[in-house]
């Protein structure tokens, strides 16, 4: 019996065969980054940058790895055996990223019975100014927080937005607007593009109590080492005499979950993990990646309702949240 000689493999098929091996080796890099980033989290500079690669991105290379593994030049079995493995780490990655990370399984209607919260991190033009005024007039709150809201006449639009009995301060870089008596707003961090404001609420009809708001804002710069700079603040916070925060609210410049937002302020939650629904991601709004516009909660405040709103407008998307105490 002779053996059937092999037939030559062509260029064509070499090419493609080499090239599919040569994207799933990269495509376990990626994967490798990203597991990385996910266990050493932002405790170091360089794995900061792990981090911040993202889930759809490295399930987007996962999909190639898989099939890259379709390639010809093996045993039909090698083959198969490779299919099983990308699939396997494909729908693993995708219960992360639906179920883990955001919060696709979350049905029904919030609840709104509580204090009504909007945030906008506003580091953009204001032109024109009608439309950004009509935009928070849709979204806006009985409290809100504009970031960077630079070129706004808010006296002139304080009527339209929340009426003759709205107040109105400043602090640093915000701008409070607010159905509810303002007690005290000034900055208490101004250094090195970190700044920290301090905001008292009378929410006693709301909440029942004084609301202690911190707002932050921190830099972007990426050779910034976040823990670092997150122990800095902390200490730094740790020496000044300020009431606790019931609510810390800002643009963070790092993903939510990241270890430094654990460091800079620990024992708080994320109003996203209470209530969030569906894909939690701020920035860039055109095709957001990152969640790094921030709402967190003290462990005796829960959000009933927290959404990431497209405003059409800008770099960040809006936050809008409804919080209340926890019984």
């Amino acid at each position: 019996m002779t053996t059937p000689i092999a037939r030559p493999e062509s260029p064509a098929t070499r090419l493609l065969r080499w090239s599919a091996a040569a994207l799933a080796g990269f495509a376990w890099i990626v994967i490798t980054g990203w597991l990385v980033g996910r266990i050493v989290s932002d405790r170091f500079l360089w794995s900061q940058f792990l981090l911040w690669i993202p889930t759809p991105v490295t399930l987007a290379f996962i999909a190639l790895g898989l099939m890259a593994s379709f390639r010809p030049g093996s045993t039909k079995r090698r083959r198969k055996r490779r299919q099983l493995v990308w699939g396997g780490i494909l729908v693993a990655m995708a219960f992360v990223f639906f179920f883990v990370e955001n919060r696709f399984h979350r049905m029904g209607t919030p609840e709104r019975n509580g204090l009504q919260v909007m945030h906008w991190t506003m580091s953009h033009a204001k032109r024109p100014r009608d439309a950004h005024i009509k935009k928070i007039e849709q979204l806006v709150g009985d409290v809100n927080f504009l970031s960077e809201a630079w070129g706004m006449n808010w006296p002139e639009a304080m009527d339209t937005l929340l009426g003759p009995e709205g107040k109105m301060a400043r602090a640093g870089r915000y701008w409070i607007l607010s159905t509810i008596k303002i007690i005290e707003a000034r900055t208490i961090i101004s250094r090195d593009g970190v700044e920290i404001s301090l905001v008292q609420l009378d929410a006693t009809e709301q909440l029942g109590r004084v609301l202690i708001v911190y707002l932050v804002d921190l830099p972007s710069s990426p050779t910034v080492g976040r823990a670092a700079q997150a122990k800095s603040v902390r200490r730094l916070l740790n020496t000044l005499t300020i009431p606790r925060p019931d609510m810390i609210v800002g643009d963070f410049n790092t993903p939510r979950g990241s270890r430094s937002l654990s460091i800079l302020f620990p024992g708080l939650h994320h109003a996203y993990d209470d209530a969030g629904r569906g894909y939690g991601a701020s920035f860039h709004r055109a095709f957001p990646l990152y969640h790094i516009d921030h709402m967190l909660l003290a462990h005796d405040m829960q959000a009933t309702s927290y959404e990431l709103i497209d405003p059409g407008m800008g770099r960040h998307d809006v936050q809008v949240a409804t919080v209340k105490g926890k019984r």
